[in-house]
């Protein structure tokens, strides 16, 4: 084999590489595209989770207030009912 064929031979793996190369890094750069697009997705379906889940809680939370507060007031206007007829049944 003389120099100019050894030369050319050379010249074609190293296109070859190249090639290779470049379609690899070009794969890369897809996946890398594609990653992050799937991190976007996945970072605003957990945002949207999460403003859900607030949102559920502050529901929750004044849901369950609500029954409390109701007690608190029957409580109160038990007592002054109870008030009321003590003094009167004191009174005569």
């Amino acid at each position: 084999m003389n120099t100019k064929e050894l030369k050319a031979q050379i010249h074609k793996g190293t296109e070859r590489m190249e090639h290779d190369v470049a379609a690899v890094a070009a794969s890369i750069h897809n996946g890398t595209e594609a990653l992050g697009k799937q991190r976007d997705d996945i970072e605003h379906t957990l945002h949207d989770v999460g403003h859900r889940l607030a949102h559920r809680g502050r529901t929750l939370a004044a849901e369950a207030s609500t029954p409390a507060n109701l007690r608190t007031l029957a409580l109160l206007a038990t007592t002054l009912v109870a008030g009321f007829f003590v003094l009167r049944s004191l009174r005569h």
